[in-house]
């Protein structure tokens, strides 16, 4: 969330459309990523209840919680997929070739990993998010320094 207003400062003029594309999908699919993990932090106090009189009800909940934040989670990856998609586009055009083709590799291997059978992709993703964080981070920090 907090590199999208760099972003798009640095690419809004390279596609305005990529670029509303990309900051909207990323801010969505993080604060999605967000409630995610609040919904996962809600099993923890279900775990720790052993009542039988409501076991029952406890394991509905549980499975309701199970089912909402994967639903969360896989909505959110999907439109960082996207927008990972999109900023490598724009990366590609104005930024850095590398570190666009890096966030394309991103959003393709996030959207792939988002099928259960190819879940394994993901990791690949994640290989690719801090690459191109810290490339992203060194071009920044580069340019910075000269101005």
């Amino acid at each position: 969330i907090f590199t999208i207003p760099a972003l798009h400062a640095a690419l809004g003029r390279h596609g305005r459309v990529l670029i509303v594309l990309a900051s909207a999908t990323a801010i969505i699919g993080d604060v999605l990523g967000i409630i995610g993990r609040l919904a996962q932090t809600a099993l923890v106090p279900l775990g720790l209840q052993t009542t039988d009189a409501a076991g029952t009800d406890l394991l509905a909940a549980g499975q309701v919680l199970g089912v909402l934040d994967t639903t969360i989670n896989t909505a959110g990856f999907l439109l960082v997929s996207v927008s990972f998609t999109c900023f490598g586009l724009l990366m590609l055009r104005a930024f850095s070739r590398p570190i666009g083709w890096i966030a394309i590799v991103a959003g393709v291997f996030t959207l792939l990993g988002q099928i259960p059978t190819l879940a394994p992709l993901f990791m690949v993703a994640n290989v690719a998010y801090i690459a191109w964080y810290v490339g992203i981070g060194r071009r920044f920090w580069q340019a910075a320094r000269q101005s």
